[in-house]
């Protein structure tokens, strides 16, 4: 590659990719842990190599959230609509993108979850995901 196409290359990555990336990595990374949910109970099976990325349509836009009233009074709006998306594993910069507030905010509100058992989390490469807990399932309407 000539140093042109190079600069070409980092200039498109710069402008179409780099500041999408974290939320496209993470929805990635999602999709990878569930579809390795999906094969771990069979053991042997050969997991599948092409499929289309889970959560890609949630990938570029805000989603709102429905959460009940009461649990907002428990939890606080933040807490309550992080556990009400927590049904499928996400990562805090995921989180963050999605509600639009920094990565920080959210990786607080999200130890004080797991503290309360409401969440858990597992380390997936450099990333931390997120899931509900079946405590937490039981405190959100409609999700058991």
């Amino acid at each position: 590659m000539t140093r042109g196409a190079l600069r070409h290359a980092i200039a498109v990555w710069d402008a179409a990719f780099a500041p999408y990336w974290p939320r496209m990595r993470a929805v990635l990374e999602a999709g990878i842990v569930h579809r390795g949910r999906q094969i771990a109970p069979v053991g042997d099976a050969a997991p599948l190599i092409l499929y289309p990325a889970r959560g890609q349509s949630a990938m570029w836009e805000p989603q709102p959230v429905a959460t009940s009233a009461a649990l907002v009074g428990i939890l606080g709006r933040v807490r309550a609509e992080l556990l009400t998306v927590l049904s499928e594993p996400a990562s805090s910069t995921e989180l963050g993108v999605r509600f639009e507030v920094t990565t920080s905010a959210v990786g607080q509100h999200l130890r004080a979850l797991r503290d309360a058992g409401l969440v858990s989390s597992t380390r997936y490469g450099r990333s931390v995901l997120y899931l509900r807990s079946d405590l937490g399932t039981a405190l959100v309407p409609g999700s058991s």
